[in-house]
């Protein structure tokens, strides 16, 4: 397994991407029928969400009722500890802040390189759970195509919910909107 001797966020993404998983798959994953692997794709880019917030660790809100599960049931394994250290720098606590979305949201498509106010297509993230028709899961629509919200509770639209203002910038430590030039 390769080791990063000093922290560095690209080296992090690559090993977050290529290293088994530690526990990998727990028991929980095989309640879901997943036959083209999007439960570990979307448990990786979980991963990477938190390691191209440039370790800056506050809880961020996590989508997936099925990767909470199984992130959960990681983190009992032995081998979850070293893996965060190498991927993060430090020990990743399972928890998840649901009003930190936005930035979930963000990170995800900044991973997958989607337009976050105008979304082509969802991240595997916020996609696993309808995709696999979790019971109480959450589903996203990437637009309602209109001004006004046009989508009714369980779904929630992503392009009027955590679509950040036009000149919000993702590498900021809060979520204070930067002014224009």
């Amino acid at each position: 397994m390769p080791r990063i001797e000093r922290y560095d966020p690209r080296s992090a993404v690559a090993l977050v991407r290529a290293e088994p998983l530690p526990g990998w798959p727990p028991p929980e994953a095989a309640r879901y029928r997943d036959p083209q692997g999007l439960l570990e794709a979307a448990i990786r880019q979980w991963f990477e969400v938190h390691v191209r917030r440039h370790r800056r660790l506050w809880p961020l809100g996590l989508p997936s009722v099925a990767v909470r599960r199984c992130w959960q049931a990681m983190a009992d394994d032995p081998e979850y500890p070293d893996f965060c250290v190498r991927a993060l720098g430090c020990v990743l606590p399972v928890e998840d802040d649901a009003t930190q979305m936005p930035r979930t949201w963000e990170a995800a498509c900044h991973a997958e390189r989607v337009d976050a106010r105008r979304p082509s297509h969802l991240p595997v993230l916020f996609l696993l759970d309808q995709t696999l028709r979790v019971m109480g899961g959450l589903t996203y629509v990437s637009s309602c195509t209109g001004r006004v919200c046009r989508v009714h509770p369980p779904e929630v639209c992503v392009r009027h919910a955590f679509a950040p203002p036009r000149f919000w910038s993702f590498y900021r430590d809060d979520s204070t909107v930067t002014r224009p030039r």
